[in-house]
């Protein structure tokens, strides 16, 4: 089983997914599965001839389908992906940069990693000079603008504007995270900053600017190193919140499609664009290990059945669908 990564202007012709998994060993194969399951997409890429439109350039698992046999395996995925005209190598890298897996505007249960850190080092950056040259009303704006992002989209965000629209384009996509972790910090960020405002209005400068400070350096720490406060407490909270509701200690085979589970395998909670779960999914398939994926964005019931407040979340269970092991999450 292989992955098949599409481009938007591609996904409509394939149930608008950005990402549909192929039985295809090479690209004979996978021209074979196309024609069969979407035939209007193998009809868009693909020349009469079997060779691949002008328009669209092929990686094989990194690598320029055009230096590739056809007979040449796919370990693990395909993506395609909108040709620059005179096909070099700089403009394949302009397009690989461009092109999105993950709509910022319309796929919000999920995020580029990169995207919080930027906002981040904005937040971090005004709440230091708020403290430090005392315009403490600054840090009133900034959770003001985190109450409007969080409350009406990130198209309402100035700093997630600025990323989305200037910074990625240029840079590339980062990975792709679960978006909860980082809206639970914004949330907790805004508090924090209305609090110092209030300190502040109130004649409680100084527990205002500690308050400002705190934020400052969060921020910051989580700008320059990733580690972000806020994402870890929504984890901890997540996991005592799944361990109240439920005891994750079995899972239910059928419900998954499972007929034969001798031997074990491992069930994975997963999202179609989550970077980690599919670094994870790859790993473990190649360990050898027998993979059952659930993708909580079809499935949501399950995910809630089970706990699973964010993803990956991978466990391994026995043949009776007991859990032995948990993997992630």
């Amino acid at each position: 089983m292989a992955k098949l990564r599409l481009p938007a202007v591609l996904r409509s012709l394939a149930d608008g997914s950005p990402v549909v998994e192929v039985e295809a060993a090479d690209l004979t194969s996978l021209a074979t599965e196309l024609r069969r399951r979407y035939p209007a997409l193998a009809d868009r890429v693909y020349e009469g001839d079997g060779s691949w439109r002008d328009f669209v350039s092929v990686f094989v698992d990194g690598e320029d389908a055009r230096f590739l046999d056809r007979a040449a395996p796919i370990r693990s995925e395909v993506q395609l992906l909108p040709a620059i005209s005179g096909g070099s190598g700089e403009g394949l890298a302009a397009a690989r940069r461009r092109e999105r897996t993950a709509d910022p505007y319309r796929d919000t249960d999920v995020i580029d990693a990169y995207a919080p850190r930027a906002n981040q080092t904005v937040i971090g950056l005004v709440s230091l000079l708020a403290v430090l040259t005392g315009w403490w009303p600054l840090l009133g704006l900034l959770a003001a603008q985190l109450a409007i992002g969080l409350t009406f989209g990130r198209r309402y965000c100035l700093a997630c504007l600025v990323y989305f629209e200037l910074v990625q384009p240029r840079i590339g996509e980062g990975p792709i995270e679960d978006s909860r972790p980082p809206r639970f910090a914004n949330v907790v960020g805004a508090v924090f900053l209305s609090a110092a405002t209030l300190a502040y209005l109130y004649g409680a400068a100084t527990l205002g600017g500690a308050l400002g400070i705190v934020v400052a350096a969060l921020a910051l720490l989580a700008a320059v190193t990733g580690l972000c406060a806020g994402c870890e407490m929504y984890k901890v909270g997540a996991r005592l919140r799944g361990i109240s509701r439920r005891q994750f200690d079995r899972v239910d085979l059928a419900q998954l499609g499972v007929t034969d589970a001798s031997g074990g395998l491992v069930v994975q909670f997963t999202h179609p664009l989550c970077t980690d779960c599919r670094e994870l999914e790859r790993s473990l398939r190649a360990a050898g290990r027998r993979v059952v994926t659930v993708d909580v964005s079809k499935r949501p019931e399950l995910a809630r059945r089970y706990g699973v407040a964010y993803v990956p979340t991978a466990v391994t269970v026995d043949d009776i669908g007991r859990v032995t092991a948990r993997i992630a999450g």
